[in-house]
This record gives structure tokens, sequence and C-alpha cells, in this order.
């Protein structure tokens, strides 16, 4: 079950940065909402902050710089 929730927030991970490339931001950031939900990560809170930022959500913003914060290595 648990390598499944890996696989599942990988694969997450892969078609938000997708997403990011090809400028579907509201896209990545619901990629990056998906792989934040399954484990969270580093990489899954970049992916939504940087989304956020293309969208210019003033509320998501700061929200996705305290998750990166708030993430253990």
């Amino acid at each position: 079950m648990l390598r499944q929730i890996t696989s599942a927030a990988r694969d997450s991970l892969q078609l938000g940065l997708e997403a990011l490339r090809e400028g579907r931001d509201r896209d990545a950031h619901e990629f990056a909402y998906e792989a934040w939900g399954l484990r969270h990560s580093r990489e899954a809170a970049a992916i939504g902050l940087l989304s956020a930022i293309g969208l210019s959500d003033p509320i998501e913003i700061p929200r996705w710089i305290r998750r990166r914060r708030a993430v253990v290595i």
C-alpha cells in the first residue's frame, strides 16, 4: 500500500512538472495539491508555489511557502 501511495505521489509530481513546462498553471496547482495530499514533500511544495506564482494567487503563495518550510528532510 505504501508503495502505491509513493508511486501515485511521484506520478502527480511528474504531471505537475509537465503542466508547469506547458504553462498550465491551474493544472500544475491541482497536481501539486494531489501530490501534497499523498506525501508532504519539498518537490510538491515547490510545484505548488511555482504554480501559485504563475496564477498570481495571493492566498496560495504564502500557504505553499509555509508548507515548503514545514517539510522536514
